[in-house]
């Protein structure tokens, strides 16, 4: 962030000051796996330097002076591993030609409008609409005063998953176009922002577990690109070559071996010397289930080898257990344990 003035600091809080008295303020903190940002100002040359260079490393941008007499804009961020979302509330327009994006920029408009340009398409979006900024090609685009959510995805990592999940090569993926397959389809993207969103501003929110990051990234790069048109959409790859029975030994004593790690397909994949695709082929095959399943029995029986040598008495709880083995909602926890064991997971505790 660049401001003009001088600056003091304060432990963690960072105090700008300009010559006329206007002042901005940027605090950070970080949980153990969780980094908190809030960034302030009633200056409208320093939002315009934070907004044109925070999310698009935007030039030409500008600000647009608001018909109110209180200039202000504040920006609350919460990071967990490659997640990033962003709460804007603007009382200021702005606009500005953007150079290409190489990560996936999601927009979920709570009030306000946008207009998002690119050589080819145009898009004007309003209250309730969600969108992806274009990626790989220059683009303009333009808010009026606005509260926004913006959720910040590593293009990579989405691209990987894509691979294991319908078999293109990483670099095949292609988002296509901005705006969701259908209002369904919208619908389902704004319940799975919410359902984040919710999880990273709780105090002691399970996303600080490395484990539910890692499930949580995934499940939010396969609602991303189930959303959005992409070329998995349309892919049309042959039927992979199966894993032998040696390739899933190996796959099996990896997730037997490191299950307290965020493990994801495509590990375990490379593991055993074969393609994602090709290893839910042969899990389903043999074992009548998929890679990703086979690992939340493994956490399941951990979590409950934990919850039989654990003590109440020494503050030891069904939810501490819980989160440490990767099940964020206790009640679906609670659930999956009864079918499995015969009781609730709190009776196995007391036992």
């Amino acid at each position: 962030m660049h401001t003009a003035g001088k600056k003091t600091a304060v432990a963690n809080d960072v105090t700008v000051g300009d010559d006329c008295g206007t002042r901005d303020r940027f605090r950070t903190c970080q949980a153990p796996s969780i980094q908190r940002s809030d960034y302030a100002t009633g200056d409208i040359d320093a939002a315009h330097a934070f907004l044109g260079q925070a999310y698009f490393q935007c030039h030409a941008a500008t600000c647009s002076r608001p018909q109110v007499s209180n200039v202000h804009l504040r920006v609350v961020g919460r990071r967990a591993g490659s997640i990033r979302l962003d709460h804007v509330q603007s009382s200021m327009g702005l606009t500005a030609s953007c150079e290409p994006l190489d990560r996936l920029v999601f927009t979920l408009i709570t009030d306000g409008a946008a207009e998002v340009a690119t050589a080819g398409a145009r898009i004007r979006v309003g209250p309730g609409d969600v969108y992806l900024h274009p990626v790989g090609a220059q683009f303009g685009f333009g808010w009026n005063p606005t509260n926004i959510h913006l959720l910040d995805l590593p293009l990579a990592a989405v691209a990987e998953v894509a691979a294991t999940n319908v078999g293109i090569t990483p670099d095949a993926l292609c988002f296509e176009s901005m705006t969701p397959v259908s209002a369904a389809a919208a619908r389902f993207w704004r319940a799975t922002v919410a359902m984040v969103n919710r999880e990273l501003v709780a105090p002691d929110s399970a996303l600080a577990n490395p484990l539910v990051q890692s499930s949580t990234f995934t499940m939010l790069a396969a609602a991303a690109l189930g959303t959005f048109p992409n070329t998995t959409m349309s892919a049309h790859t042959p039927s992979p070559r199966q894993a032998g029975p040696a390739g899933l030994r190996r796959a099996i004593a990896f997730i037997d071996e490191n299950a307290d790690r965020p493990l994801t397909v495509a590990d375990v994949a490379s593991v055993a010397g074969t393609s994602g695709r090709a290893l839910q082929h042969a899990f389903h095959r043999h074992y009548n289930t998929t890679p990703t399943a086979y690992l939340r029995r493994v956490r399941l029986e951990r979590s409950h080898r934990e919850l039989q040598a654990a003590d109440p008495t020494r503050g030891d709880t069904v939810a501490a257990v819980a989160a440490r083995w990767g099940f964020v909602h206790l009640g679906r926890f609670a659930t999956v344990y009864r079918r499995v064991y015969g009781q609730p997971p709190s009776h196995t505790l007391r036992g």
